[in-house]
This record gives structure tokens, sequence and C-alpha cells, in this order.
């Protein structure tokens, strides 16, 4: 659920659902981490799906 900083940056009223997705993205040579996200999205506008090809339109 959405904190209030949240919630009010996302413009939605708390407590509302949210999305987390944590990434880190590697040096591809040296395997070494370079950037770290934290991306916070609402949870009522997104769908996430794993395992399986992209839809072609």
């Amino acid at each position: 659920m959405a904190t209030r900083a949240e919630a009010q940056a996302l413009s939605m009223t708390p407590p509302g659902p949210v999305m987390v997705m944590e990434r880190t993205y590697y040096d591809e040579d040296s395997g070494r981490p370079v950037e770290t996200a934290d991306i916070v999205m609402r949870g009522d506008r997104w769908v996430v799906v794993y395992g399986q090809e992209p839809a072609t339109h």
C-alpha cells in the first residue's frame, strides 16, 4: 500500500495499491553493478506479466 508521500506523488488517495520494482543494472564487461532503481507505480493502472513473450500488435 502507498505511503502518504507516495500517494501524494502519484496523485492518489492513500491507502492505495502500488507496485514496486527494484532493478539493478550491470556493466556487461565487468558484471559490476552500475545503477540501481526503485520504481513505484500505481497498482490500479498496471499489470505485470512474467514468463511469457510480449504480445505483438
